[in-house]
């Protein structure tokens, strides 16, 4: 961050930060506008965190370390696909954002398929990684056979959700790209509340299976469901050909 900070000032016209008053007055306005944008966020990250927990506690108080290390260990494997998402949806958030602001539509409608399609090409690479490297995978960090036998097992049930990542990163990105950041919260918060609950039920029907089979579900709703919510929200959005009219359209 240092560096770019210094390329940025060598190569701006003027001194970077030069209209910025430390002891000015503070803009309301504008503070209650970047709450409502950040607050879900917020909320959603914090959520997450704490019902990861509650399902780590679940992992350790029925099935001991054996299984957590199964579970940080897959969860660092597995960020071959979330890392990527994340920082794809953050690409589509800065594209939709400015297009946005232009109401250009057609460019926004256009960028969302292409970064849908990339998502979902690398999403299908990561599945067959999963699904079929995901003994070697484990045995790059742990040798004890049975520890290989039960990571390959939650690499294999957790590669059913990769694809609904796909759906996530691309449909939040353009939700958080025109400043509506509340859809996307709502649909992973309200599936991070139904994470420990499926693990729970799943964990005294199929045993340790389960317990990872709920956490597939959960994401794989999270995905689906900012998906739905946002193809419902796009047919409503103006056309390419329509007049820029700054958008109104209720989330």
């Amino acid at each position: 961050v240092l560096l770019m900070f210094v390329w940025f000032a060598k190569r701006h016209p003027q001194r970077p930060f030069v209209h910025f008053n430390v002891f000015g007055r503070i803009n309301w306005e504008t503070v209650g506008e970047i709450t409502r944008w950040s607050l879900p966020i917020a909320i959603e990250s914090a959520a997450f965190t704490a019902l990861a927990m509650v399902v780590t506690a679940m992992v350790s108080a029925n099935y001991g370390e054996t299984a957590v290390a199964v579970q940080r260990v897959g969860s660092q494997i597995e960020s071959l696909s979330w890392l990527i998402g994340g920082g794809f949806a953050s690409a589509v958030t800065a594209f939709v954002g400015q297009n946005y602001g232009a109401r250009k539509w057609g460019r926004i409608r256009k960028g969302y398929r292409i970064s849908l399609m990339v998502l979902l090409s690398w999403e299908v690479l990561v599945t067959a990684l999963l699904v079929l490297g995901g003994r070697f995978l484990f045995s790059l960090f742990l040798r004890e056979p049975e520890i290989l036998d039960m990571g390959a097992t939650y690499l294999r049930i957790l590669a059913g959700s990769q694809l609904f990542m796909a759906l996530e990163g691309a449909c939040s990105g353009v939700f958080r790209g025109i400043g509506k950041t509340l859809p996307p919260s709502i649909c992973s918060i309200t599936s991070n509340l139904f994470r420990p609950l499926l693990c729970w039920w799943l964990m005294h029907r199929m045993g340790l299976n389960g317990l990872w089979m709920g956490i597939t579900l959960s994401a794989s709703l999270r995905g689906l469901s900012v998906f739905v919510w946002y193809t419902l929200y796009q047919r409503r959005m103006p056309l390419a050909s329509e007049s820029a009219e700054a958008m109104s359209v209720s989330v």
